[in-house]
């Protein structure tokens, strides 16, 4: 009888805590961002090219703040690649848009959102440096690819070119997230 009073108040206890930890209040980042990716989960064609297009503006500046002020060679080697790799996918995504059907280029709200998430990371970024730059660089970065990836899985694309393109985007942005989250675990601030 002791024990199953014992495991009863556990369970209590347990589920109490689990009650507390969710109602703790989320930071307005988090809600945003929540808010922003859920409106953006099966986005049309040209939408999706609209908002890839600022998405992928925003990670070309931040490779090359990298790329001018970093530290660490590994790190700014695979700035230079990213820049690269999301210079060439931003002009497949403007051949793109040329194309899309006009009128869906995307919603006020996200692309209000999405800006003011970019001027947060960006104003990070510029006011760090050097080793701080590095690993900052590498965690807003490796947030920036699983935006992109969770937007592009999620697309509703009906063109076939997009679609490969997409796809094409994926697995670039797969394995770099998988190169950014290795450097970082090496990269500790100062």
């Amino acid at each position: 009888m002791r024990n199953r009073m014992t495991v009863a108040v556990a369970a209590i206890t347990l589920g109490l805590a689990g009650h507390v930890e969710a109602q703790k209040p989320e930071t307005t980042g988090t809600r945003q961002h929540d808010q922003m990716m859920k409106g953006m989960m099966g986005m049309p064609d040209a939408m999706f090219v609209s908002m890839m297009i600022k998405h992928h503006q925003q990670g070309i500046e931040m490779a090359s703040l990298e790329e001018a002020r970093g530290a660490s060679a590994s790190v700014k080697t695979l700035a230079a690649k990213i820049r690269q790799g999301q210079e060439k996918e931003l002009a497949d995504l403007k051949a793109h848009g040329q194309h899309a059907t006009p009128g869906m280029s995307g919603h006020a709200d996200h692309e209000k959102m999405m800006a003011q998430q970019s001027q947060a990371t960006m104003a990070k970024l510029k006011n760090a440096s050097g080793a701080a730059l590095d690993h900052a660089f590498l965690e807003e970065m490796a947030k920036h690819h699983e935006m992109a990836i969770r937007m592009t899985e999620t697309a509703k694309l009906e063109s076939s070119g997009l679609k490969k393109l997409a796809q094409a985007m994926l697995t670039s942005q797969r394995q770099e997230l998988s190169e950014l989250k290795r450097l970082l675990s090496s990269h500790t601030p100062r």
